[in-house]
């Protein structure tokens, strides 16, 4: 349960893992791990609980909603992401989560639908 804790924490604030790390009592790499571990989970039971439209006849009904709230017209997936900061993860792959913006961070993705939930996530 801690570690959904810590992962939630994580995902809800924007903050290091350090900080994250001194409020759970474990070490910041701790805090790294239990997120992908987390996020990994998260994202195996994505299959089962995420879909796409599928026929015509959902994507228009999907469709109309976007353009009855935020009149967008054939729209059937809205889409942002956002740089998550995290502290370095040391190594010989760090400068592989080194952001344009000159910071270590996550690029994630989401995806929602006209009723606003949550269709896809990319970490």
């Amino acid at each position: 349960m801690e570690q959904v804790l810590i992962a939630l924490r994580f995902y809800a604030v924007v903050c290091m893992q350090l900080a994250i790390a001194d409020l759970f009592d474990v070490s910041q790499p701790t805090v790294c791990r239990v997120v992908h571990r987390v996020s990994e989970a998260i994202k195996s039971l994505l299959p089962d609980f995420i879909h796409l439209p599928v026929n015509r006849e959902e994507c228009k009904t999907v469709s109309k909603k976007f353009f009855s709230s935020a009149g967008f017209p054939k729209v059937i997936r809205a889409f942002d992401g956002t740089f998550v900061h995290i502290m370095s993860p040391g190594g010989e792959d760090a400068e592989r989560f080194r952001c344009r913006k000159n910071y270590y961070s996550l690029n994630v993705h989401t995806i929602v639908d006209a009723d606003l939930v949550i269709r896809n996530v990319v970490v």
